[in-house]
């Protein structure tokens, strides 16, 4: 089809450019409902999920089809509140002895925490800290 794609009629409504001989009747309309959390989800992204989709849906923005969305949300939230608390108990900063700076070097070098952070989502590190060798 050439040119832009049509409004959705709520659109239109919000807009104040709908004309009723340019509506589409046959528009599918999502049911607005509060879906149960999937069944893959931990108990913690469960709880989260419940508790948000009551609240999108009693607002009437949560549909069937915004379900895969909305636990893809509690998932990297669950992730994220538990980089926070990783940060909580270890400080931001942490020494890592198998990076030392020299042979001298007893402690090694600090860097931050191998956990997401809200500075740096996308830096996520999969080493390991080890012991020094004595």
């Amino acid at each position: 089809m050439a040119g832009r794609k049509p409004l959705p009629t709520h659109l239109k409504l919000v807009k104040g450019t709908a004309r009723p001989h340019r509506l589409n009747a046959s528009e599918p309309v999502p049911q607005v409902l509060a879906p149960a959390a999937p069944d893959h989800l931990e108990d913690r992204a469960k709880v989260k999920f419940g508790r948000l989709a009551q609240l999108l849906a009693s607002n009437g923005i949560m549909t069937e089809l915004d379900s895969d969305a909305l636990a893809r949300y509690c998932v990297v939230w669950c992730r994220w509140f538990d980089a926070e608390q990783e940060v909580r108990n270890r400080g931001p900063v942490v020494k890592n002895p198998s990076r030392q700076r020299d042979s001298k070097s007893v402690f090694g070098h600090s860097e931050p925490l191998p956990w997401p952070d809200g500075s740096n989502r996308e830096r996520i590190r999969h080493d390991t800290v080890e012991p020094v060798a004595d």
